[in-house]
């Protein structure tokens, strides 16, 4: 009320002033503080602040600030309907203020051009006559009835709700219509759920009404859903479209969720939420412009369901968690969705699993010692069968594991450190690239990355695998049509039995029930010579084919290096005899070989098993991993865990097991330049001449003490 009494007052001095009487200049416009229709608000409370203390100045300043701003932030391109409306109504509002304080500082004049303002950008614009007071008020009417008409629409079969005028939506004024500047106008006349009917150009006389008929189609209808209890995600035919809202007061029913304008159709509706038994409802949607109002579902109510997950890790000390929650041993209820378990055993995670449970399901898991790998987001297709049952994998996002990729690519690039097809795999120091993996993945214990062939004349497909704690890079390749090959006829066979090598015909042969299909062959050998390809069906070799209890196909009647055997095959063409001619030895393993060369693969999942095996796999895997840390090459972590390694006399009644760790460390040594060590490991083990090298079915260390003297 003290604003407009005060208003009212200092528009009557206005007006008894005399003529040519001159107002304060107000302050040079400038840019407000953010364009954004928040900013803008928040900057004109400011100036309704000032306006009310009476300092009609600073209101001016800021109106004309803001202005200008919303002006500027409604030109810029791309502006949505939402922000473009929003800042129509805050540009409306600072002309409304300016108006205010313009009148209220005596310029009558001003006044009236900022109404005019207002009523361009927003014709239907109400003013607050108890703020502003009746002057304003008269003023804002004056200039409303020589500019702005109404437009009445008279829509059927129901009433049209929108209107736009140019363009632009026009604002509703009641007892008068849709408020419209005056002049030549191109209306269109609208519903929710209708199709727009555009009307012929409108001339809108200033102060008058225009009738507009119009006939509109109903095209769609909303759809209301509420569910029992909130929370539940929605999906439409596959396509999630919401989570139902919690309503005020903890109701059991949420609030309705409005899927907008569809189309008449059959729909499928989802409802699903965790610990909730999923709910699949089909509707049928059609259309009534009679009665165009939403089709609102009954409250779809969902019921609680479980599963059960059995854990029971292995005996001995460890941390078991589910969903990174500790849990104990046991039969564990838990919602359907993902989950993981893991097991931290040795300060250690071991074992990381994640599992989908289904409602009502028992899922039954089993923790093993196992280690973890690195492998890069989208290289899962390429990696070997079966990764995930014997490792923890975890994953790294792709645009770092490209930059390692280049990394591991640029290693193995020098000519003198790609394998001939022969070797398995060549070990090469990691330098740098071993600190990029522990960054990228610091629980892994090794990445497991393959790599696209860089060979254009072979086709390699590469394999490279780097233990980031020791420093070490190993890698194999071998053809990309055998691993072609070989990946699709996996994927064909079921209920594999046995897998045959054949090493003296260079083939790989896998027993199935329907009999011998070749799953690979060594390129340039003698089957790839005969025309022996991955996928046939071996029907006989030398007139027969071996039964399930048969051996190695090598040592059948008539495969004789050097004497040509007749083998039928099957492919689709038909049957045929093809002569494989064996030969004495191939030392280049075949492509399902290839891998069982790498040593980084054992002596990551050893480590595991070190840390969290029982007594007995503790023992062996602390010898195995020692010695296959010598034969990779690493040298120094051998030379550690030789020195670490006891072995029960229990489990080692001839020496064999130490002799061997102690043969091995004695080289260790002397590769390392430690001849005293070497020395003195020297004498331990020579005296150890009943033990074997390797096992029982090594050679005498009493060999290699002779050789040694």
């Amino acid at each position: 009320m003290r604003r407009g009494i005060v208003a009212a007052l200092l528009a009557a001095l206005a007006v008894a002033a005399a003529p040519g009487a001159e107002p304060p200049v107000p302050a040079a416009p400038g840019p407000a503080a953010s364009a954004t229709p928040a900013a803008l608000d928040a900057r004109l409370a400011e100036a309704a602040e000032a306006f009310n203390a009476t300092d009609f100045e600073r209101a001016l300043e800021i109106a004309r600030e803001s202005a200008s701003a919303a002006e500027i932030a409604m030109s810029a391109p791309g502006l949505d309907a939402a922000t473009a409306a929003a800042l129509r109504a805050s540009l409306a509002r600072a002309y409304d203020l300016g108006a205010q304080a313009r009148l209220a500082l005596g310029d009558r004049r001003g006044a009236g051009e900022s109404v005019e303002r207002l009523l361009r950008t927003r014709p239907g614009y109400r003013v607050d006559t108890a703020a502003s007071g009746p002057a304003y008020a008269k003023l804002v009417e004056a200039r409303r009835q020589s500019l702005v008409g109404f437009v009445v629409p008279e829509c059927q079969p129901v009433a049209c709700d929108r209107v736009l005028v140019d363009g632009q939506p026009a604002e509703f004024v009641p007892e008068q219509g849709f408020a419209v500047l005056a002049g030549q106008r191109e209306v269109v006349l609208g519903r929710h759920n209708f199709r727009d009917a555009p009307a012929a150009p409108v001339k809108v006389p200033p102060g008058g009404r225009v009738a507009l008929p119009a006939t509109i189609e109903q095209t769609s209808r909303d759809l209301v859903i509420t569910t029992i209890p909130p929370g539940v995600a929605v999906t439409l035919n596959g396509a999630r479209v919401g989570v139902t809202a919690s309503g005020p007061g903890g109701q059991p029913a949420s609030l309705p969720l409005t899927l907008p304008s569809l189309a008449p159709d059959e729909y499928v509706l989802e409802f699903e939420a965790p610990c909730l038994r999923r709910v699949e409802q089909p509707v049928r949607l059609v259309l009534d412009a009679q009665d165009p109002a939403a089709l609102v579902l009954d409250p779809v109510r969902l019921e609680p369901t479980r599963g059960t997950i059995d854990l029971r890790p292995p005996e001995g000390e460890g941390v078991l968690t589910l969903d990174g929650r500790e849990v104990q041993p046991a039969t564990v209820d838990a919602c359907p969705g993902r989950h993981e378990v893991s097991w931290t055993s040795g300060g250690r995670r071991v074992f990381v699993q994640p599992i989908e449970l289904a409602a009502d399901e028992t899922v039954v898991v089993r923790p093993v010692p196992r280690p973890t790998a690195a492998v890069v987001e989208g290289s899962e297709p390429l990696l070997p069968t079966g990764l995930g049952s014997t490792w923890n994998l975890v994953t790294i996002p792709a645009g770092p594991g490209a930059e390692l990729a280049g990394r591991v690519a640029s290693a193995i690039a020098d000519p003198s450190a790609v394998p001939p097809l022969a070797p398995a795999a060549r070990r090469l120091p990691a330098g740098e690239l071993a600190d990029l993996v522990r960054r990228a993945a610091p629980e892994a214990d090794a990445l497991i990355l393959p790599l696209p062939g860089g060979d254009t004349a072979r086709r390699l497909q590469r394999l490279a695998i780097v233990d980031p704690a020791r420093r070490l890079l190993e890698w194999t390749a071998w053809p990309e049509r055998d691993a072609a090959a070989a990946k699709r006829v996996a994927d064909r066979l079921a209920g594999r039995d046995v897998a045959l090598i054949v090493p003296l015909f260079g083939a790989d042969l896998v027993r199935t029930r329907d009999g011998l299909v070749v799953a690979g062959v060594l390129p340039g050998g003698p089957a790839e010579a005969a025309g022996l390809v991955p996928g046939m069906r071996v029907l006989a070799i030398a007139g027969r084919v071996p039964g399930a209890a048969e051996g190695p196909l090598e040592s059948l009647p008539g495969a004789v290096p050097g004497k040509p055997v007749p083998v039928k095959v099957r492919d689709g063409l038909g049957e045929k005899e093809l002569r494989i001619t064996p030969v004495p030895a191939i030392d280049a393993p075949l492509p399902a070989q290839r891998a069982q060369g790498l040593l980084l693969p054992d002596i990551a999942r050893l480590d595991a098993l070190r840390v969290a095996g029982r007594e007995a796999e503790r023992a062996a895997a602390s010898v195995r991993a020692a010695l296959l840390l010598a034969a990779a090459g690493a040298d120094e972590a051998a030379a550690q865990a030789l020195d670490r390694v006891t072995v029960d006399e229990r489990l080692d009644p001839a020496g064999d097991a130490w002799g061997t760790v102690l043969f091995v460390q004695e080289a260790v040594a002397r590769r390392l330049g430690r001849k005293d060590v070497a020395q003195a490991v020297h004498a331990q083990w020579a005296a150890l001449r009943e033990a074997r090298l390797g096992g029982r079915l090594g050679p005498p260390l009493a060999a290699a003490v002779g050789a040694a003297d």
